[in-house]
C-alpha cells in the first residue's frame, strides 16, 4: 500500500494549508453531525422499543390478573355447586317416595326429573 515513511514532504503554502484545514474541519463537522444524529436516532428507537415492551408487559400482567381472578371465581363456583349437589342429594333422600297402600310407589316425577338433570 505504500504506507512507509514519508521521505520528502512538500511544504504547503499558507493558502493551501488554510484550504486543507478548512476541508478537514468541514469533514469533521459533517462526520460529527452524522454521528450525533445516529446516536440520537438509536436512543429514540431504544426508548420507543422500551415503551412498547412496557405496554405489552402491562397488558400481559393485566391478563394474568384476570386469569387468576377467573380461576378464583371458578373455584368458588365449583365449591358452591358441590354444596348445592350435597343439599339436593340430602333433600332428595328426605322426599324419597314411600310405598302406598297397595305397594306401588307414590308419584316421584319431580325426583326423577332432578335425577335426569343432575345424574344422581
Amino acid at each position: 500500500m505504500g504506507l512507509g515513511r514519508a521521505k520528502n514532504v512538500e511544504k504547503l503554502t499558507e493558502k493551501e494549508a488554510i484550504e486543507l484545514g478548512g476541508e478537514m474541519l468541514g469533514e469533521f463537522v459533517v462526520f460529527s453531525i452524522a454521528a450525533v444524529i445516529l446516536v440520537l436516532e438509536y436512543q429514540r428507537s431504544s426508548r420507543k422499543e422500551a415503551a412498547k415492551e412496557e405496554k405489552l408487559e402491562k397488558e400481559l400482567s393485566g391478563l394474568r390478573s384476570k386469569v387468576q381472578e377467573m380461576k378464583t371465581v371458578t373455584d368458588i363456583q365449583e365449591s358452591q355447586i358441590r354444596d348445592l349437589q350435597r343439599s339436593l342429594d340430602y333433600y332428595t333422600d328426605l322426599v324419597k317416595p314411600h310405598k302406598g297402600k297397595e305397594g306401588v310407589p307414590a308419584s316421584n316425577s319431580s325426583s326423577s326429573y332432578v335425577k335426569k338433570i343432575f345424574g344422581s
